[in-house]
C-alpha cells in the first residue's frame, strides 16, 4: 500500500516535507521505519511517499491522526502559517450572543485562525504525545510571553533592554479521529483549567484545517463577541430595550436607540462582511443541500475532485476526492432539482437524445443561480432595509406615546 505521509524521520527526529530535503540523507516513515522518498512535484500536493514494495500497515485513520497533530505542533513551533490554519467552530458551541448575529446570517461555523490564538495565548513551543495529569495530550503547547523590558521603564539606548519570560501556562489540541477525547479527560482539562480545543482534522491541499467538535471556554471569543456585538447588536431590539431601561428612562431609551440605529445606517457600507465570515461560510449562504433518501450524513468535507474511475471488477464509479465512491447518483440528482424547484429557482430541462436512438430523452437540466459576488451587497442592504423599518418603528411608536 501506498501511504503518503507529511513529516519523515532524520536521525530520530521529525522533517515535515516543506522542510529542506538532501538528497544524500536516507528519511523514515515515523509509522513503520522503512525508507521513504520525497515527492516534491508542481502537480500534487509534497508528501513523503513508500516504495512500491513496502509494507506499511498504517491505514488512513492512523495516519491522518499521525500527521495532523504533528503538523499543528510543527506549525506552533517553527510560526508557520499560523493566519493559514483554521479551526471551524460550530455556532451551537459559542456564546448566546454571538449565535443569534451569526444565526441570521446563516452562518453554521465560524473560523478561527491558528494565529488569532496565537495572539492571546503566547504560542511557544508544541510537542505530541505529552502527559498532562493522568491523560496523554495530543498536542501540548506551552504559553510564553517574551516581554520587552526597560530597567527605566522607558527606553535608553545606551542602556538597552531585557526580555522578560511571562510563562501563560498550557494549551492542548485534541484530534478526533475514530473516537473522541472522553468525558473523564475533558473534565480533567477544565478543572485543570487548561483550555483545549477538540477536533476532526481535514487534510487539505495547503495543508490542513480543523472543524471543532468541543472546546473550552476561550478568550480569543470574548473578543470576537466585542467585534460582532459592537456593530450588529443593534439588530435585536429586544435586548437593547432592555439593556436600555436598566439605565434611562423611557424618552432617553428611545432618543439612544434612535441614535445608534442611525449611526449604524450611516456605517453600513463601509462594513467589510468579509472581516466576520471566511470565504467558505460566504459562499455557503443560503446553502442547500441534496442528500440520497434515507441516507445519514455523518460528517461533511469539501470537494476537491471528482472522477469515472473502473473498479477492479470492471464496474464504472464516480469517485469523490479520491476516497469516497459516490453511490445512488439519480436519486441525489432527484433531491438536489426537486429542492431547487421549492426554492423558486429557475430551473430548465434539456431535452435530446444520444447516437445510438432517435427517441428524446431528459440529457439535463440548466439552472438560474445568483451571482455569488453580489452576496456582499445584497447582505448590506438586507441590513440597512431592517435597520430602516427599526428606526421607522420607533418614530411610530414615540408619535403615538407623544400626548
Amino acid at each position: 500500500m501506498s501511504v503518503k505521509l507529511e513529516f519523515a524521520e532524520l536521525e530520530s527526529k521529525l522533517i515535515h516535507i516543506s522542510d529542506r530535503i538532501c538528497k544524500d540523507e536516507t528519511y523514515l516513515c515515523p509509522l513503520c521505519k522503512q525508507e521513504v522518498i520525497a515527492r516534491k512535484g508542481t502537480k500534487r500536493r509534497h508528501h513523503f511517499s513508500h516504495k512500491p514494495d513496502s509494507e506499511c500497515s498504517a491505514n488512513e485513520e492512523t495516519l491522518l491522526h499521525f500527521n495532523a497533530k504533528n503538523y499543528l505542533a510543527y506549525c506552533v513551533s517553527s510560526n508557520y502559517k499560523l493566519d493559514d490554519i483554521t479551526f471551524n467552530i460550530p455556532t451551537d458551541l459559542l456564546d448566546e450572543s454571538i449565535q443569534k448575529v451569526l444565526n441570521i446570517l446563516g452562518i453554521r461555523y465560524y473560523p478561527l485562525s491558528l494565529d488569532k490564538l496565537n495572539s492571546f495565548y503566547y504560542f511557544y513551543k508544541a510537542k505530541t504525545e505529552q502527559r498532562v495529569d493522568n491523560f496523554i495530550a495530543d498536542v501540548l503547547v506551552n504559553c510564553v510571553e517574551h516581554r520587552v523590558v526597560h530597567p527605566y521603564g522607558y527606553y535608553d539606548s545606551s542602556v538597552g533592554y531585557d526580555v522578560k519570560e511571562i510563562d501563560h501556562g498550557k494549551f492542548v489540541f485534541e484530534m478526533k479521529v475514530t473516537h473522541d477525547m472522553g468525558e473523564e479527560k475533558r473534565n480533567s482539562l477544565l478543572k485543570s483549567r487548561i483550555p483545549f480545543i477538540e477536533a476532526v482534522p481535514e487534510q487539505t491541499d495547503n495543508g490542513f484545517t480543523y472543524w471543532v467538535t468541543s472546546l473550552s471556554r476561550l478568550l480569543a471569543m470574548d473578543d470576537t463577541k466585542n467585534n460582532l456585538v459592537q456593530f450588529l447588536s443593534i439588530l435585536f431590539k429586544d435586548e437593547l430595550i432592555q439593556v436600555g431601561k436598566q439605565m434611562y428612562d423611557h424618552v432617553r431609551e428611545k432618543e439612544l436607540m434612535k441614535n445608534a440605529i442611525e449611526h449604524a445606517i450611516d456605517n453600513v457600507d463601509g462594513l467589510n462582511l468579509r472581516d466576520y465570515i471566511s470565504r467558505e461560510q460566504f459562499n455557503s449562504i443560503n446553502t442547500l443541500t441534496a442528500q440520497a433518501y434515507k441516507s445519514e450524513v455523518k460528517r461533511i468535507s469539501t470537494l476537491h475532485s471528482m472522477r469515472y474511475k473502473t473498479s477492479q471488477q470492471g464496474a464504472n464509479f464516480i469517485s469523490v476526492n479520491e476516497h469516497w465512491s459516490w453511490s445512488r447518483g439519480d436519486n441525489i440528482l432527484y433531491d438536489l432539482i426537486k429542492k431547487l424547484q421549492e426554492q423558486q429557482y429557475d430551473v430548465e430541462v434539456l431535452i435530446g437524445g444520444y447516437n445510438e436512438t432517435t427517441k428524446d430523452r431528459v440529457v439535463g437540466f440548466q439552472i438560474r443561480l445568483p451571482d455569488k459576488h453580489l452576496y456582499g451587497e445584497q447582505l448590506k442592504r438586507v441590513i440597512k432595509a431592517g435597520l430602516m423599518d427599526l428606526l421607522n418603528e420607533i418614530d411610530v411608536n414615540t408619535e403615538k406615546n407623544t400626548p
